[in-house]
Parts: C-alpha cells; sequence; structure tokens
C-alpha cells in the first residue's frame, strides 16, 4: 500500500477467485478495515439496554421469546458485534434474534 496523500492511496489486492468480476473492475472505492472482530452480527434494531446499561436480544427459543445478554465488542452503522458465548443462555451462532415486535419480554409466545 502507498502512503497516503491527500486521503488517499494505492493498494494491491490479489486472489485467485472470481476472477472475471475481478477483472472488470477497473476503478473501485473500497474501505480497508485493518482490524478483525470475532463474534455474531447483530442488527442494531434488535439490542435492547436494560436500566443499568448493559445490551441483550431476544431469540426464539422453543416459541418463546428468551433474553440473551450480549457484549458488544464492536458497532457499525447499523449492526454491533457481539461475543459468542460459551456459558448456558449465552448468544450463539444459529439464534434466531427477534429484531423487531410490540411488547416482547421473556417467555413471550411467539407464533
Amino acid at each position: 500500500m502507498s502512503p497516503p496523500e491527500s486521503g488517499v492511496c494505492a493498494a494491491v489486492f490479489s486472489g485467485n477467485t472470481a476472477m472475471a468480476e475481478t477483472l472488470a473492475l477497473r476503478f473501485v472505492n473500497a474501505r480497508l478495515i485493518f482490524r478483525e472482530y470475532t463474534g455474531i452480527r447483530v442488527p442494531i434494531r434488535a439490542v435492547h439496554l436494560d436500566r443499568n446499561g448493559r445490551a441483550y436480544v431476544f431469540t426464539v427459543t422453543a416459541m418463546t421469546a428468551e433474553r440473551k445478554d450480549i457484549n458488544i465488542i464492536y458497532t457499525g452503522d447499523d449492526y454491533c458485534i457481539a461475543a459468542a458465548g460459551q456459558s448456558a443462555g449465552a448468544l450463539r451462532a444459529g439464534n434466531e434474534i427477534i429484531v423487531g415486535g410490540k411488547d416482547i419480554y421473556e417467555g413471550k409466545l411467539i407464533g
């Protein structure tokens, strides 16, 4: 990567997949990310805060709403990355997150 000049720099990328699409690109804007976060991508609209400021989401478990506390490690424009939990009751990959609804609470029947 070249040194930035007036907020612009050149970068060279290489790859071995999607070559036809890559070769068709002559000029493209890109956003370079210099950090990596590992976790579960959660829509920001699904995140709630309790009275103590702790973040949580509701998931569908056995046709009911279940509260899952989350630890947010990164926030994007319309999403956040939550740490994947190892303990019982933690948010895990594959959980069905409730993004919208009215009067969602722990144990509410979801039908």
